[in-house]
């Protein structure tokens, strides 16, 4: 562990992109010629390195980055140029990795074979072993793979025995050894660090259930949920409790955990599973439950019927049925139906929980099922007027105003979001309709109007931002009046207001007579990490006090650390998700602690953690007492951290061949993934550029490349680059060149972007107001900050 904790800080061996390389000194601009349809570039071939250690850093470099063909070459160069055994052995491994990735298990098997026959006292033996099982299991030949992660254990006991012995139970039960599966889940269980042990209970409570040992089956299933607060864990629990006690001839027992669940953990699948089980058996259910279980399964037929039944047989019931009812018709497409059932709600159900919800849901349906967008306004107002003091109500008046805007109705539009700030100024809604009522008089125009309204926005904004959007649109206002010189000092304003925000860096642009994205610069990516590094670590010492015989060279206690162990052991595996979390953890302990957190940041940014040494970097700021505009004054360390040019090869290439500028593009992975290539999200985006796995599938089919392509494929970056820049490409090209709205589509999606380009009417500013989809306008914003400030970090001096 000490020699690998070693090497993180040495340029040998790291699995990462290393961001700051040397460039040529480049000039950018941000109004990129439409270009036509690339095909995929080859990779650049590597300048000439000294090896070996130089050439396992470009090996390591092209396996983090998803490039396994040039990773393999690398790692091949690098062994033949080793002088140390250890050297040889690190190659070895990385060129079985390389081979296990592109489909060659057999091969990877012969070279990790020779290298633990070569090396066998080598500190990394135990990492061979574990992608010999990764090999192993590639092959389907599970009796092998199991043995391979039982010797990484046996060689590195302690680190990562639950996560290990969870793997080999798993392939154990698959493979049909459960009492082999048992023990293998025990060990895990009775491993250190074991935070999580219902998960675990769930599997051994199987394992005893497939040797038909129900009684100590029930025994862990109800351990796991007792000692769990997550519902879906004790749903399952339940589930399977059920199904032991019915296969041990105890129908009663079975029946009150599921009863248990219907009556508690009503969104769980396994809740639904054991209803059906209820109601096959004939017992009594209670009505309401049944109907939401139903509800959260999607049997929102049944569900209607079981609430239905409940109201029959309730008629002092709540308005639960009725809102729920509502939204199962909704589900099934019956929007008259659920407005019904909410006019009932509000009608006799004044003081239900419900009540404020229903007026909500029914004004949403009114106006996107059946397009009555007076009466779904009408609905939002009357709420307002009927319970003018409700935690609801400007929320609900802000969006009364939002769906009169949508039906172009912007007179009456500007008249109700102007009330919001005069009913309720306190509301967080309340600026925000001011300024939006400006907008609205704008476009109509009633010019003179909106000047009134800006400028009552700029007396009463509470912060630079606010205040920067008032000032840009009373000088946006001037000018439409032809009052160019009133503009033009305004302007002015707005771009001192707030330096690094959006409005300001937007007026700078009017005054330099650009559009969005459009400033030129020069600008470098030469940075010396090293000398910058020395520099930030004599600032820490004087900024936080720090007695002199601090060292901040090194890793200090980090080492010993639990979490930062099991991160590194996770990392060395490719376990990059697991690697994050136990990283995450201690980034989180170390939040009071500035010289720990600017210690942890060099082997997160070595090991490929960009976003946790990014958050570290920031939170070393914060813990200096600086606000975002004062960080732009700390020692240029910290802002090459927080906006690093990471994946900087491919990043430079395919936007060279896609002609948009590199710093865009890094604002843009920035604010996707924040440079971290696994990532994913829940509605089922991939990697650095938060890529859908249908948009992929279509790029790469459009480009034909890579080849074999899938899905997975979006997780390395090599690939996530590439097609994400064409994406972002086309959606430029489909704009003619305006970036403001590429991005809006790329976020939003390209019909949305083309309606509110349309609504604007060519004026970029207007558009940016007009995104009607908060997350895709605050998606622009912050890519074009994220923009001007990488131009700030890397623009040359003049």
């Amino acid at each position: 562990m000490l020699l690998i904790l070693a090497v993180l800080l040495t340029s040998c061996g790291l699995p990462v992109t290393i961001p700051f390389l040397a460039t040529a000194t480049a000039t950018a601009t941000l109004t990129p010629t439409v270009t036509p349809t690339p095909t995929p570039l080859p990779t650049a071939t590597p300048t000439p390195t000294p090896v070996p250690a130089a050439q396992m850093d470009l090996a390591n470099q092209a396996l983090f980055a998803g490039d396994y063909e040039r990773a393999l070459q690398d790692f091949q160069t690098a062994l033949n140029a080793a002088p140390d055994d250890p050297t040889r052995m690190q190659a070895m491994i990385g060129m079985a990795r390389c081979q296990i990735f592109l489909g060659q298990p057999s091969v990877a098997l012969t070279t990790l074979t020779s290298a633990i026959s070569r090396f066998p006292s080598s500190p990394l033996l135990a990492n061979a072993f574990y992608f010999m099982g990764e090999a192993y299991q590639a092959q389907s030949n599970l009796p092998k793979a199991i043995d391979a992660y039982a010797k990484y254990s046996e060689l590195r006991p302690g680190i990562l025995d639950d996560y290990i012995q969870t793997l080999r139970g798993d392939l154990l039960f698959t493979s049909g050894d459960p009492l082999n599966a048992l023990a293998a889940y025990q060990l895990a269980l009775n491993a250190p660090n074991q935070a999580n042990p219902s998960p675990l209970q769930l599997k051994i409570g199987r394992m005893y259930a497939a040797t038909s040992d129900y009684k100590n089956a029930v025994r862990q299933y109800l351990a796991a949920y007792d000692q769990t607060k997550n519902s879906y864990y004790k749903a399952q629990a339940n589930q399977l409790a059920g199904l032991a006690y019915l296969n041990m001839g105890m129908p009663e027992q079975a029946f009150a955990r599921y009863q248990d669940s219907v009556n508690n953990y009503t969104k769980p699948y396994d809740t639904y599973t054991g209803l059906v089980a209820l109601v096959n058996a004939a017992q009594q259910v209670d009505e309401l439950q049944r109907g939401l279980v139903d509800y959260y399964a999607g049997q929102f037929g049944y569900a209607i019927e079981a609430f239905n039944r409940y109201m029959l047989a309730n008629p002092n019931h709540d308005g639960t049925p009725h809102h729920f009812k509502a939204l199962s018709l909704i589900a099934l497409n019956q929007p008259l139906g659920a407005i019904a059932e909410w006019d009932l709600l509000i009608k006799n159900f004044p003081s239900d929980s419900h009540w404020a919800t229903a007026w909500d849901e029914k004004s949403a349906t009114q106006w996107v099922s059946l397009e009555k967008y007076q009466e779904a306004a009408d609905t939002l107002i009357e709420f307002v007027k009927r319970a003018p003091n409700a935690p609801e109500a400007p929320a609900y008046l802000y969006e009364a105003a939002r769906i009169l805007e949508r039906n172009n109705r912007l007179s009456e539009a500007a008249l109700i979001w102007e009330r919001v700030m005069q009913e309720y100024p306190s509301s967080s809604y309340g600026w925000r309709g001011l300024f939006l009522a400006g907008i609205t008089n704008y476009r109509i125009p009633n010019l003179d109007a909106a000047l009134n309204t800006f400028q009552r926005a700029l007396v009463l904004a509470a912060n630079p931002q606010e205040q920067s959007a008032a000032d840009f649109w009373i000088a946006k206002t001037y000018q439409a009046q032809g009052k160019t010189d009133q503009a033009h000092t305004y302007w002015e304003q707005c771009a001192r207001r707030d330096p690094s925000g959006y409005y300001s860096v937007r007026a700078n642009e009017v005054l330099l007579g650009v559009p969005p994205f459009g400033e030129a610069f020069d600008y470098s990516l030469n940075v010396d990490q090293t000398a910058e590094r020395n520099l930030a670590e004599s600032w820490m010492r004087i900024t936080f006090k720090l007695v002199p015989t601090t060292d901040l060279t090194g890793l200090g206690e980090l080492p010993s650390e639990a979490r930062f162990q099991r991160g590194t052991a996770f990392w060395e595996l490719g376990l990059y998700d697991q690697a994050r979390n136990e990283f995450e953890a201690l980034r989180d302990a170390l939040q009071s602690d500035a010289a720990n957190t600017f210690r942890l940041i060099q082997p997160l940014q070595k090991m490929g953690f960009y976003r946790s040494a990014i958050l570290a970097s920031r939170q070393v700021l914060t813990l200096a007492g600086m606000d975002d505009a004062a960080t732009l004054t700390a020692p240029p360390y910290f802002n090459h951290i927080r906006f690093g040019t990471y994946f900087q090869d491919l990043v430079l290439a395919y936007t060279q061949h896609e002609n948009l500028n590199p710093l865009f593009l890094f604002g843009v992975i920035r604010q996707e993934s924040m440079f971290e290539g696994f990532a994913s999200s829940g509605a089922g985006a991939r990697g650095l550029l938060q890529i859908m796995p249908a948009t992929g599938q279509e790029i790469s089919r459009q480009i034909n490349w890579p080849s074999n392509y899938n899905s997975n494929d979006l997780y390395r970056p090599l690939v996530s680059i590439r097609l994400g820049t064409r994406y972002m490409a086309r959606q430029r090209d489909a704009f003619d060149g305006d970036l403001l709205a590429a991005l809006a589509a790329y976020n939003g999606g390209p019909g949305n972007a083309q309606a509110w380009l349309n609504l604007a009417g060519g004026d970029p500013d207007l558009f940016f107001e007009i995104i009607r989809i908060k997350e895709t306008r605050d998606y622009v914003m912050q890519i074009f900050e994220f923009t001007n400030l990488y131009r700030l970090v890397y623009e040359k001096a003049p």
